[in-house]
């Protein structure tokens, strides 16, 4: 176990995909002692196959991935990636993080719900995740089509992510402080000044990011669509009947694969 003597500060991102996450997460690693802000918790960034590892080494591997050489550490978690770790070693890494180390959360949520869902349907069509603004994401591109069932499955599974967070904050009685993308985006000093702040590092030398947005007019013409379609059709039919997944390994494997997955029986 960890004693009090090793224990670190970091900080924390709770979100859902397409909140400007990543945009945050170049800011912050260029500065190299602020953290490695990623996903850490989602198994294809373990390094080794999932089989070498149990409870203490998975906890161990994340938290050497997630920090500088100064000791400061940083990660992005989102709903999904608890509930996988969780499912596989039978701990919960957010509870044992916080006790182990000096940890800031941060809500980050996105006002643009609409926007959001758009997003990431373009996103899991193309597998296109980000716009480095070179080359990559023409590259990787694939066909993307308007799917208004999809969008009003997205639409709700967003808002669930973001009350999972705030429940899952409320019940284990942390403190946190929220940001909102809109507001972050033109000025996010506020953000990194507090994570500089409790990390007692200096803050970022520039806020600039290699990130490009990636809406263009054909985002607002789906918007635009969406919105007529929720006002004649209302929300989608196959919306009320959609399940959540079971959050085990299997499933998990089978969404990368993108198989059929098992539905969940009455849980989040």
């Amino acid at each position: 176990m960890t004693t009090s003597k090793s224990r670190r500060k970091g900080y924390i991102v709770l979100s859902m995909g397409r909140s400007g996450t990543t945009w945050l997460k170049s800011i912050n690693n260029a500065t190299g002692r602020m953290g490695i802000t990623d996903e850490w918790l989602g198994f294809e960034t373990l390094g080794k196959p999932l089989r070498t590892y149990n409870a203490q080494s998975y906890y161990e591997q994340v938290m050497q991935r997630a920090s500088t050489p100064n000791g400061r550490f940083s990660m992005k978690i989102f709903p999904r990636h608890l509930r996988l770790a969780q499912a596989q070693f039978g701990f919960d890494f957010i509870k044992k993080c916080a006790q182990e180390n000096d940890v800031k959360f941060f809500l980050v949520t996105r006002e643009d719900r609409f926007g959001q869902a758009i997003s990431a349907l373009k996103a899991q069509q193309s597998r296109s995740w980000v716009d480095d603004g070179g080359t990559m994401l023409d590259h990787r591109r694939r066909k993307i089509r308007y799917n208004f069932r999809k969008l009003c499955e997205l639409y709700f599974e967003i808002g669930s992510g973001y009350n999972f967070w705030r429940s899952y904050l409320g019940i284990n009685s942390l403190d946190y402080e929220s940001f909102v993308y809109e507001t972050l985006l033109p000025n996010p000093a506020p953000f990194f000044e507090s994570a500089a702040k409790h990390l007692g590092v200096a803050q970022p030398e520039s806020y600039e990011s290699p990130m490009v947005i990636q809406r263009n007019a054909e985002t607002e013409e789906w918007r635009q669509r969406f919105q007529e379609d929720i006002a004649t059709q209302g929300v989608h039919p196959d919306t009320y009947n959609v399940q959540q997944p079971d959050a085990n390994l299997l499933n998990a494997l089978k969404v990368l694969a993108q198989k059929p997955i098992k539905p969940a029986t009455g849980r989040l």
